[in-house]
């Protein structure tokens, strides 16, 4: 009987041991949050500081494989942090100067200095916040 008693144990403890590394696994998983949501998806900017883009204009804003790609006058790409819905980077950048349409610079100007920085970040829907400590802002939809 005291064998079967062992037996009972340690099969009881086993499963138990089991159970306890599951919880802790499911515990310490870092949280889905909002760079996960964004991952392989692509933004067109629809409104800087509450004014509308042209139509026609393809200015984008894509997560893809860790990175951040952005398109305005120049291309910009580089890795990216986003931690407590501060959205920061280091990207590089191609050097050409487009005069149209008026404003264009301002705006890839502004987005530059802004990710460096860091962009608060608010996303819902299908739309994307991101704001700069100067509360200059950026609208992004799919």
């Amino acid at each position: 009987m005291a064998k079967s008693f062992d037996k009972r144990f340690i099969i009881g403890l086993i499963a138990a041991v089991i159970l306890l590394c599951g919880a802790l696994y499911a515990w310490n998983k870092p949280p889905s949050g909002i760079a996960d949501q964004l991952e392989g998806k692509t933004f067109h900017l629809s409104t800087y500081q509450g004014s509308s883009i042209a139509d026609g204009a393809n200015y984008t804003l894509s997560f893809q494989d860790d990175k951040l790609n952005a398109k305005f006058c120049n291309s910009m790409s580089g890795s990216y942090t986003l931690a407590s819905s501060l959205l920061q980077g280091k990207l590089a950048s191609t050097l050409k100067y487009c005069q149209t349409p008026a404003g264009l610079m301002d705006i890839e100007n502004a987005f530059g200095a802004g990710i460096d920085k860091g962009l608060n970040v608010s996303y819902q829907g299908d739309t994307l916040k991101l704001t700069t400590a100067d509360d200059v802002q950026f609208v992004f939809t799919k």
